[in-house]
């Protein structure tokens, strides 16, 4: 339950810093340290929950968390020039778990992120000193650019919007023709139907079509049983009043709803029409209306929840590869670049939260997983870009430290990983333990996902 609440809480402040780009493409300075921090901050969540339960650990942990806890109440304050006092508490914690000195690796990340932490947090110190709006772009539009905003398009104007789109102005033309030739009374309340239960998913238009049609025929007998059987006409404004009010309250509650809706639509007009005939048009055009809006979205360019979930995968897919294949290009450590990754970095959140909104019973465990390895994933990568863009002499290093483990067996299991790293470092000049670990965790993740063999997203 916390760490979902924390996801959200992450999720929106993610949400907030996209909507405060320039030009839907630049970040601020402000906003790239703020996005930073968000990133260190979904690292240290994620790696909490695979810390060992050991005494030692135990005490890491309370460490660890005073200090976050420190971080937290200096940033609430407005004025991030009066935390002075952290910098001592960063220090003595980095000088009792030093990286070299750290054996566990999960322990060893952690640290490695709270240095980040305390990093980003001298930064927003010096933020006054720089202008925290200032965006370094260039000029021209840039295939950085382009590739964004090809994403962009695929998360906003997708195939599910474009039939949805279509299916709904079909059926209303379609039906507003229909009603006007043959000068339906009431008519009308077919394109309300319609146009109520054309959904961009056939499943919930069926689930919905069912629920309409159910509260209409209860809905429809009450108005029976009140205007022609207890003769209560006179009384039909209040009752009007009355069932308008439980429709609004009823609004999270679909049958409900209708059947108060149905009441209320229907008690406007008892009292120049016979209510049983009205109740009976009402029924009859919302089956007509429901019938139909569930054929068009069954057959008139259909786009099922599986659909959606299919492109959303294979989106995801597409930028991890796209950016594993781009951090290993020295021509690619821009400015431009930088505001091309925290693009897609931000993409990704974004069709996380489309992927769990289609979470089902049936679905809902596959679906947990491949969120959960392809963000564990994407994170490693975007921690291996950020070392890489402050160290740029070790990105050739880097690609063959990549190469090395692609071609040893031994990454294959986690329990050679130390070994593993020994051997790396031995070799290479690049001597950060984390960078050459989660390296291997990269290219074990994807292999296993086969994601060498897709297409990226450039």
């Amino acid at each position: 339950m916390v760490d979902c609440k924390i996801k959200a809480y992450i999720s929106r402040l993610k949400q907030v810093i996209y909507e405060s780009r320039k030009d839907n493409y630049y970040f601020n300075n402000e906003s790239e340290i703020k996005f930073n921090v968000l990133i260190a901050l979904e690292n240290i969540n994620d790696l909490l929950s695979r810390l060992k339960k050991d005494s030692e650990a135990d005490a890491f942990l309370d460490e660890a968390v005073a200090l976050i806890n420190s971080f937290k109440r200096s940033v609430k304050d407005c004025d991030v020039n009066q935390t002075n006092h952290l910098d001592p508490l960063f220090d003595a914690f980095f000088q009792k778990y030093n990286l070299d000195n750290t054996k566990d690796l999960v322990m060893m990340k952690l640290v490695y992120q709270l240095q980040c932490l305390s990093d980003y947090l001298n930064k927003m110190k010096k933020s006054d000193q720089i202008n925290k709006k200032e965006i370094t772009k260039n000029e021209q539009r840039t295939n950085n650019f382009k590739s964004t905003k090809k994403f962009k398009v695929k998360l906003s104007i997708d195939p599910l919007s474009r039939s949805y789109a279509f299916r709904l102005a079909f059926a209303i033309s379609v039906f507003a023709f229909i009603v006007n030739y043959f000068n339906l009374q009431h008519g009308n309340w077919i394109l309300f139907t319609i146009s109520s239960l054309t959904y961009p998913f056939y499943e919930i238009s069926r689930q919905r079509t069912g629920k309409r049609i159910f509260g209409t025929i209860i809905g429809g007998i009450i108005v029976i049983i009140l205007f022609s059987f207890l003769q209560l006409r006179d009384a039909g404004i209040i009752v009007m009043v009355i069932t308008l009010f439980l429709t609004i309250f009823f609004m999270d509650n679909y049958t409900y709803s209708m059947i108060f809706s149905t009441i209320t639509a229907i008690s406007s007009f008892v009292l120049v029409e016979n209510s049983t005939n009205l109740s009976l048009d009402r029924i009859i055009y919302v089956i007509i209306g429901g019938v139909c809006a569930v054929l068009l979205s069954k057959l008139v360019l259909p786009y099922q929840e599986s659909d959606a979930e299919k492109d959303l995968k294979k989106m995801y897919d597409e930028i991890i590869v796209g950016f594993f294949n781009d951090i290993g290009s020295a021509q690619n450590y821009t400015d431009d670049f930088k505001h091309k990754i925290m693009n897609f970095m931000l993409f990704t959140g974004m069709i996380e939260d489309k992927l769990s909104a289609l979470i089902k019973v049936s679905n809902a465990e596959m679906v947990t997983s491949f969120i959960g390895v392809r963000h564990a994933l994407i994170l490693n990568i975007y921690n291996e870009y950020r070392w890489l863009l402050a160290n740029k002499n070790c990105i050739e290093d880097y690609k063959n430290i990549c190469q090395d483990i692609s071609k040893n067996d031994k990454y294959r299991n986690t329990e050679n990983d130390e070994q593993l790293i020994g051997e790396i470092i031995s070799q290479y000049s690049l001597k950060n333990k984390v960078v050459v670990w989660e390296s291997i965790e990269i290219i074990r993740s994807m292999n296993q996902l086969d994601l060498f063999k897709r297409p990226s997203g450039n």
